[in-house]
């Protein structure tokens, strides 16, 4: 009995040693940060077809927030809202009837905001792709984005695109409904610095 019982005491001993070590040498999980951007460290652009000719704007009022822990993007919540009225194609007239009740309504839908649900790597130009909910004049609906978290020079940067059709967000109504006019899908790129918020 005397010997079993030293075995099992120092079988104990050894597990618990071990346990402290693995607890003293396992790797602490990252600090969760947030981050923010804007019009002032990255670009919002869009990109369409109209009359089979095409046009680039960008959005010039926008805020982006993402909170994360580490680089992984698997955990980031992210939130956007953009200025709709701040919408520059260089051309006074197309940004005009953008404005318009036909396309953003900006009187009254003065901000179009997409917030992330689920972020997954993926294969392809852009390392993930984030579900989430885009909300654009009177519609509600899930929008896929894809996107990178890279290093640039400076910092973090933001990278990615998604497509996306217009006509399921009621831009381009009545006349304008015509999709050999307006082609229905439109691009989103962006490119946003990132610095932590304060």
């Amino acid at each position: 009995m005397a010997t079993i019982a030293k075995t099992l005491t120092l079988t104990l001993t050894l597990i618990g040693a071990t346990t402290n070590v693995l607890a003293q040498t396992a790797p602490e999980g990252e600090p969760r940060q947030c981050w923010e951007a804007n019009q002032d460290s990255g670009e919002l652009a869009f990109s369409g077809i109209t009359e089979g000719r095409g046009f680039d704007g960008v959005f010039n009022a926008f805020e982006v927030s993402i909170c994360l822990d580490g680089a992984d993007l698997t955990t980031a919540e992210i939130e956007v809202s953009v200025d709709t009225a701040s919408a520059d194609t260089d051309s006074r007239d197309r940004d005009q009837t953008l404005r318009s009740e036909a396309f953003f309504w900006v009187s009254q839908f003065p901000e179009a905001t997409w917030s992330s649900e689920a972020i997954e790597p993926q294969d392809g130009e852009f390392s993930h792709q984030a579900m989430g909910v885009l909300s654009l004049r009177d519609v509600t609906l899930s929008q896929p984005v894809a996107m990178s978290l890279v290093e640039g020079p400076s910092g973090p940067r933001l990278v990615g695109a998604a497509e996306m059709m217009r006509l399921d967000y009621n831009v381009g109504v009545g006349e304008f409904n015509d999709t050999d006019f307006i082609a229905n899908e439109v691009n989103v790129a962006f490119d946003l610095g990132l610095s932590l918020k304060p």
